[in-house]
C-alpha cells in the first residue's frame, strides 16, 4: 500500500518542481547537468536564458564576419603583409575582402611583373579564408601591369566582379578602368555595373562596394556621381584605399570609409604613424547581422597569440 501511495507522491514532486523551474525562465536541461539533446540543437537564444544578463541584441544565427585589407605597395614595408595574414587567421573570418594596390607594378617588363606578384601571392595563399583580390592602380597600370593582373585574378576575364553571400551582394570594381584612357573598357565595365547593381538592389539585403580609388575626389568625382545614381543609400556600403589614411563620412547620404594602409607606408611617413590622423598601418573587421554591417577598425600588430606571453618560457628565462 504504502508503495501504491509513494510513487504518484514522487511524480508530482518532479512535476511541482519542473513547473516552477521553468516557470522563472530558466532551462532545465542546461544548468549543472547534461543535456540528453545535442548541443548543437541549441541556439544562443536558449544558452542565454541562464545568462546573467540576456544581451540587449543577440547575433542571429546568420550573423557572418569578414576582414578587409588595404594597400600594401606604395612604399611597402617588407614583413608587414605576412602579418596582417598572421593576425587575420587568427580573427577566423568567413572570407577577406581586399581594396587595390598588392604589388608595385608600373613596369611593362612582364617578368619583373610575375615576380613581384609570385612573391605576394605566396604569402597571401596562406590565408586560411578566402581571399577576393581588387584592382589597385599599382596592380593594372600599365598595360603590361594589367594584362597579367587579369590573367591571374580576374573573374571572367574581367578585373571587376560580384557575388553574393547570405543575402548580400559584393561588388569589386576597377576605379582605374573608369578614370584611365580606355573608353571602351570604361564603357563595358559601366554597362556591367548598372546591371548588377539593378539586380542587387532588388533582392540584397545589403551592398558593399570594394574600389580602390575614393570616388568622391579630384578626378573621380565625376565618375562618383554616375556610380551614386546606381546605389541604394538605404542598404550600401563604400570602402576605399589609396591614399593610405583612414576616414569616414556620409558621402552623398551612403557611408563610406578610406581605409589606411595595412602594409604600406602610411601618410608618406611609415616611421612615424600618427592615430590621431589616420596616418597608421590597419585594416577592418565586419560583422553582419540581419544585414546590417557593424565595422571597426585594428591597428596592424594589435591581434595578439593566444601565447604572447607564455608562463614556462618567462619562467624558465627567470633568475
Amino acid at each position: 500500500m504504502r508503495t501504491t501511495i509513494l510513487i504518484p507522491a514522487v511524480a508530482i514532486l518532479v512535476v511541482a518542481v519542473l513547473f516552477v523551474f521553468i516557470g522563472n525562465g530558466a532551462d532545465p536541461v542546461s544548468v549543472g547537468q547534461t543535456s540528453t539533446r545535442s548541443s548543437s540543437c541549441r541556439t544562443l537564444a536558449d544558452v542565454s536564458k541562464i545568462a546573467g544578463w540576456r544581451g540587449a541584441a543577440v547575433n542571429s544565427p546568420d550573423t557572418f564576419r569578414f576582414v578587409i585589407l588595404s594597400d600594401r605597395t606604395g612604399k611597402h614595408i617588407p614583413g608587414l603583409w605576412a602579418q596582417a595574414v598572421k593576425e587575420t587567421n587568427r580573427l577566423k573570418p568567413d572570407f577577406v575582402m581586399f581594396i587595390g594596390d598588392l604589388i608595385e607594378g608600373y613596369t611593362n617588363d612582364e617578368k619583373k611583373v610575375r615576380r613581384q606578384w609570385s612573391h605576394i601571392d605566396a604569402i597571401t595563399q596562406r590565408l586560411d579564408a578566402p581571399f577576393f583580390y581588387c584592382p589597385g592602380n599599382h596592380d593594372v597600370m600599365p598595360d603590361a601591369c594589367r594584362k597579367i593582373y587579369t590573367r591571374l585574378h580576374g573573374v571572367n576575364g574581367k578585373a571587376w566582379y560580384s557575388f553574393d553571400y547570405r543575402g548580400c551582394h559584393f561588388l569589386i570594381a576597377d576605379s582605374s578602368a573608369m578614370i584611365g584612357k580606355d573608353k571602351r573598357l570604361a564603357e563595358e565595365q559601366w554597362a556591367w555595373l548598372k546591371k548588377d547593381l539593378a539586380g542587387a538592389n532588388k533582392v540584397s539585403d545589403h551592398v558593399f562596394v570594394f574600389i580602390h580609388h575614393p570616388m568622391f575626389s579630384g578626378k573621380s568625382k565625376p565618375h562618383w556621381k554616375q556610380l551614386r545614381t546606381m546605389l541604394d543609400a538605404k542598404k550600401t556600403t563604400v570602402f576605399s584605399g589609396h591614399w593610405h589614411t583612414l576616414s569616414y563620412d556620409i558621402q552623398d547620404g551612403i557611408p563610406y570609409y578610406v581605409l589606411s594602409a595595412t602594409a604600406g607606408g602610411s601618410g608618406g611617413a611609415p616611421a612615424k604613424p600618427n592615430r590621431k590622423a589616420g596616418e597608421f598601418q590597419s585594416y577592418a573587421h565586419v560583422v553582419v547581422d540581419g544585414g546590417k554591417a557593424t565595422i571597426s577598425f585594428i591597428p596592424l600588430g594589435e591581434v595578439l597569440p593566444h601565447d604572447y606571453i607564455d608562463r614556462s618560457v618567462k619562467t624558465s628565462a627567470s633568475p
